[in-house]
C-alpha cells in the first residue's frame, strides 16, 4: 500500500512540489489507502487536528463511503479531535462528496491555489 500512496501523491496535480516518498516519511503523516486506488492522506496540523486530502480515482457513491472510512479511520484515533481539508471551489464534486461524507462547511478561504472552501470535522459531531 506504501508504493499506491508514494505514486497517488506523485501523480496528484497539486501536490506542491512533495515527492510521495518524502511525504509519507515525514513524521506525523498517515493515510488509508483502499483496493480501488482510492488514497485519503492525513498531516498534523496542531494539537488533534489533522489536514486531509482525498486523492480518489473513485466517483459517486463509491467516493462517498470510501470518504466515510478513511474520515472514520481517523477519527477513531486517539489523539485526533478534528478533520480540516480545503477543496478548490471550482471542483464541485470533490466538496459534494466531503459534504456527504460528513464535512462541514466553514466557508471559503484565498490561497495560493485559488479560493477554497473549508470543510471541517470534528469528533463526536
Amino acid at each position: 500500500m506504501r508504493e499506491q500512496v508514494i505514486s497517488a501523491i506523485d501523480n496528484f496535480e497539486l501536490n506542491q512540489g512533495i515527492s510521495g516518498a518524502e511525504w509519507v516519511d515525514r513524521p506525523g503523516h498517515t493515510w488509508v489507502a483502499f483496493d480501488n486506488g482510492d488514497v485519503a492522506l492525513f498531516e498534523p496540523r496542531g494539537a488533534g487536528v489533522y489536514e486531509g486530502h482525498l486523492l480518489f480515482v473513485s466517483k459517486g457513491r463509491e467516493a462517498i463511503e470510501n470518504a466515510k472510512i478513511a474520515f472514520q479511520n481517523m477519527l477513531d484515533r486517539e489523539r485526533v479531535r478534528t478533520l480540516i481539508g480545503l477543496v478548490p471551489d471550482a471542483r464541485r464534486a470533490a466538496k459534494l462528496v466531503v459534504r456527504w461524507a460528513g464535512g462541514k462547511s466553514a466557508g471559503i478561504r484565498n490561497t495560493a491555489f485559488g479560493p477554497c472552501e473549508l470543510f471541517v470535522i470534528s469528533k463526536g459531531s
